[in-house]
C-alpha cells in the first residue's frame, strides 16, 4: 500500500512539474498547448518520431496536404471544444450560437484557423459569403485566397494545427511527431481509474483537471457516472490530441461503431458586417467531397476493430488463428 501511495505521489508531482511549466504564461495558454506538441525538447514530449519530412525548411508534404484538403475539420469536432469557463459549447445557447468563436477553449484556435484570430501577423477574415444575403454577409478577404485555398475549406473550417499560419513559422524550426505526450499519461490514468472503480474517484478527476488547467479551463463537473466520465475523457483526448493519431485508436479500442458510422457535417460561418455576429449553417458531408463509405448503411463492419493476420503466417500451422471476419 505504501508503494502504491508513493507511486501516486510521484505521478501527481509529474503533473505539476510537466504540465505547469508552460502554463505560467498569463493569457497565453494556447501557446503552452502549441509548445506541447510542436516544439522539441519540452517536458511534455515523452516519445517522439523524427522523420525527414519534419526537418527544418522541408515540410512540403504536410504543408501541401493541408492546402489541398487534408485534415479538414468537421462541425462535430468543432463542437467538442468547451467554453473558456469549462462549460460545454451549446448551439441552443443564443450567446454561443451568435458568436461561437469567442470565449472558447484556447485549444480551439490552436487547432483551427478561425475568423478574427491571428493569421500571418494580422487578423484573418475567413467567413463564407452567405448566398441568401451577400450584402450583409460578404465573404471574408481570406476565404479561398492564398494559403487558405478552397480545398482546405471544403468543410467550412481550415486546420491550423501543425501548419500554424501556413507561412514560415516552421522554417529553421525542426519539430517532431509526438508519439506519446505527458498529457496522454494523465488522461489514460483517469480512464483506467474510472473503469477499475466503476466510476470516477477524486484522483481520476484530478488527472483530467490538470490537463484542462494547462490551458486555463476549469475542472470537470463532479458527480458524473462511469459512462459520462468515460465520454468526457474521450472528448478531452479529442481536443488535446487532434491530428496526432489518437482519436481513431480511441474509437477502435472502445468499439464505437456508432461514431464510425455516423455521417458528419461541415460548418459555414457567415459574418454580419454590421454587428459582427455570425449565422452558422451546417451542411452534410455525406455524398460530397468529404463523404466516407462507412457512413452508408452496412458500410461499417466490426471486423475492422482487429487487423487480419497474413494468411501465409496462419497457414504455417503452429496455432495462430485468424481474427474474426478475416477467415
Amino acid at each position: 500500500m505504501r508503494t502504491k501511495k508513493n507511486f501516486l505521489r510521484v505521478f501527481v508531482s509529474m503533473v505539476v512539474v510537466g504540465l505547469s511549466i508552460y502554463a505560467g504564461y498569463k493569457n497565453e495558454y494556447r501557446y503552452a498547448f502549441r509548445a506541447a506538441y510542436f516544439d522539441r525538447g519540452t517536458t511534455e514530449t515523452l516519445i517522439s518520431v523524427h522523420r525527414n519530412v519534419y526537418k527544418a525548411n522541408s515540410n512540403a508534404y504536410p504543408d501541401q496536404a493541408r492546402r489541398w484538403g487534408a485534415m479538414c475539420p468537421t462541425k462535430e469536432y468543432f463542437e467538442m471544444f468547451p467554453m473558456a469557463d469549462g462549460e460545454p459549447f451549446d448551439w441552443n445557447n443564443q450567446e454561443h450560437a451568435s458568436n461561437p468563436l469567442v470565449n472558447r477553449d484556447p485549444r480551439l484556435n490552436e487547432t483551427f484557423i478561425l475568423d478574427g484570430d491571428i493569421y500571418q501577423g494580422r487578423t484573418v477574415a475567413a467567413t463564407k459569403e452567405n448566398p441568401a444575403d451577400p450584402k450583409n454577409y460578404p465573404a471574408g478577404k481570406d476565404w479561398g485566397v492564398g494559403q487558405m485555398t478552397a480545398k482546405s475549406l471544403l468543410t467550412g473550417i481550415a486546420v491550423r494545427k501543425w501548419g500554424l499560419d501556413r507561412g514560415s513559422e516552421y522554417n529553421n524550426h525542426p519539430i517532431q511527431w509526438p508519439h506519446l505526450r505527458l498529457a496522454e499519461l494523465y488522461l489514460t490514468y483517469a480512464e483506467a481509474l474510472n473503469e477499475y472503480y466503476g466510476g470516477p474517484n477524486d484522483l481520476a478527476y484530478q488527472q483530467v483537471d490538470v490537463v484542462r488547467a494547462r490551458v486555463g479551463l476549469k475542472g470537470l463537473k463532479r458527480g458524473l457516472n462511469q459512462e459520462q466520465f468515460r465520454e468526457e475523457v474521450l472528448r478531452e483526448r479529442a481536443c488535446e490530441f487532434g491530428y496526432e493519431e489518437v482519436r481513431f485508436f480511441d474509437l477502435i479500442r472502445w468499439k464505437r461503431a456508432d461514431i464510425f458510422s455516423k455521417p458528419l457535417h461541415g460548418l459555414y460561418l457567415y459574418k454580419n458586417i454590421n454587428d459582427g455576429t455570425y449565422v452558422c449553417e451546417e451542411f452534410p458531408l455525406k455524398g460530397g467531397d468529404q463523404s466516407r463509405a462507412w457512413w452508408n448503411d452496412g458500410g461499417f463492419s466490426p471486423i475492422w476493430y482487429l487487423s487480419a493476420f497474413p494468411m501465409d503466417e496462419v497457414n504455417k500451422g503452429y496455432g495462430l488463428v485468424q481474427n474474426p471476419g478475416w477467415e
